[in-house]
């Protein structure tokens, strides 16, 4: 990466150089919604929607145990868009997958109330929370939930 090249064109070229080696769809997923989210930060609204309609598409191939938090992720993510029907359905879907995930809470009240409805600190929460990388849970770790 050239040293004339800005902080955001470093991390944006980071990502997209990263998105061909992501063999799994959940590693997948997880790219795509940093790419949005900093394309979000960059003003780059319609860019980031397409990003996000792309992880929505690999979301049904991700293991049940990372699907709830990244279906909440991206209704986060769709609304700070102005998407808010397609993040109510990505609420929703959280809730299905995982009921009883840390973010099933956050996703009941998202998808009953919407994020416009919650306290400042809330909704400050929720926006550091697009920032983190989704957890993926290690292979050994889901056989031995499974078993």
């Amino acid at each position: 990466m050239s040293d004339c090249a800005t902080g955001d064109q470093q991390i944006e070229h980071y990502l997209r150089a990263a998105l061909p080696y992501a063999r799994r769809p959940s590693d997948r997923a997880v790219i795509y919604c940093a790419l949005a989210d900093h394309l979000l930060k960059t003003g780059r609204r319609t860019e980031a929607v397409s990003y996000l309609a792309q992880a929505i598409r690999l979301a049904p191939a991700c293991p049940p145990a990372t699907r709830g938090s990244l279906h909440y992720q991206l209704g986060v993510l769709l609304w700070h868009c102005g998407e808010t029907g397609m993040a109510y359905e990505q609420f929703r879907a959280s809730l299905k997958v995982d009921p009883h995930s840390p973010y099933a809470a956050k996703a009941w009240h998202a998808a009953a109330l919407g994020l416009a409805n919650q306290s400042e600190t809330q909704a400050g929460e929720q926006l550091s929370a697009t920032s983190k990388v989704i957890e993926l849970v290690p292979e050994q770790e889901k056989i031995s939930h499974s078993a």
